[in-house]
């Protein structure tokens, strides 16, 4: 609906990943799908400026928005839990943004920022 949403609003510029191919049951049981879904959804949407990822922890939902110019990961969490609870999902996105850079020419930053704890 988002998608759509955004397409009626004409903004072009923000692309999506559904949250059910990225979640914490499909991390657990699938490592390995998981992150090359994930490859494929950045490679797929390497030229937007964002992408969202509504991130389903064990206890709620989380935004992590892709910010490609910049390069960062921004962490949208209304809970304001630790940031070791984020390690096994930024492991998998570490994994994934390396295969990406060597699948999309780009100047892309080596690693990801990562940004918790907005106002």
């Amino acid at each position: 609906m988002e998608i759509q949403r955004a397409r009626r609003r004409r903004v072009f510029d923000t692309g999506f990943i559904d949250p059910r191919k990225v979640n914490v049951a499909m991390l657990d049981q699938y490592p390995q799908e998981t992150e090359d879904n994930l490859v494929h959804l950045l490679k797929a949407q390497h030229y937007k400026t964002f992408i969202l990822l509504p991130y389903n922890t064990e206890f709620h939902w989380v935004l992590l928005l892709f910010d490609l110019e910049a390069c960062t990961v921004n962490v949208y969490d209304s809970m304001d839990k630790k940031e070791s609870t984020f390690d096994k999902v930024f492991e998998l996105i570490d994994r994934a943004w390396y295969r990406f850079r060597h699948l999309v020419r780009g100047k892309w930053r080596e690693r990801l920022r990562r940004k918790f704890k907005f106002p």
